[in-house]
């Protein structure tokens, strides 16, 4: 076998693999981006879940929105204006006086608006809810154990349980439940 050019080792002596060619490399690591040392915002999260399992906030990158869930209350921060806001309605699916909590929360992706946001809660049921009208515009039952984390794929919303199971859920169908994986 023919031995690799000594030059050409040396220039990559720190790369694990590159596809890119050297002048593209230089380029790129010339532009910097401040990262800042101190904080421009602090909000403020009292009666934020310490559980691991629980994905309590998400970030709409179409409304700029960040959705934080504190026990049974869900609260809007919009990045523009600084306002935070409590999301209205929400103690008819969360009754926090009987133990439930919100277990996840997840924004719609791009494609669609960035109203929509599913929220999974301890009863094992997953709402979709409108945040602009403020109304819930329905709800998905079938998981045995509480959700711990959702996910979209236009217009399927993927719920995972504690109990190892996944659901994939077509929210355009009367019978939304399209999947399963068990024991994941």
């Amino acid at each position: 076998a023919e031995a690799p050019r000594s030059g050409l080792n040396a220039q990559k002596k720190n790369v694990l693999f590159s596809t890119s060619s050297a002048q593209r490399t230089n380029r790129r690591a010339k532009i910097s981006r401040h990262i800042p040392m101190n904080c421009d915002r602090v909000l403020d999260a009292p009666m934020l879940r310490a559980d691991y399992y629980c994905n309590p906030m998400d970030w709409s990158v179409q409304e700029n929105i960040l959705a934080v869930a504190l026990e049974g209350t869900i609260y809007l921060w919009n990045a523009e204006t600084g306002d935070a806001e409590e999301l209205s309605n929400i103690s008819s699916i969360c009754k926090e006086e009987e133990g439930q909590y919100i277990s996840a929360l997840k924004f719609i992706k791009a494609g669609s608006n960035g109203n929509t946001l599913a929220i999974a809660v301890s009863t094992n049921d997953i709402y979709l809810y409108d945040i602009a009208s403020a109304k819930k515009l329905r709800k998905m039952s079938g998981h045995v154990d509480v959700i711990n984390a959702l996910d979209w794929n236009r217009h399927i919303l993927s719920s995972s349980c504690q109990d190892g199971s996944i659901f994939n859920h077509d929210v355009r169908s009367r019978e939304h439940k399209v999947g399963s994986f068990l024991g994941h």
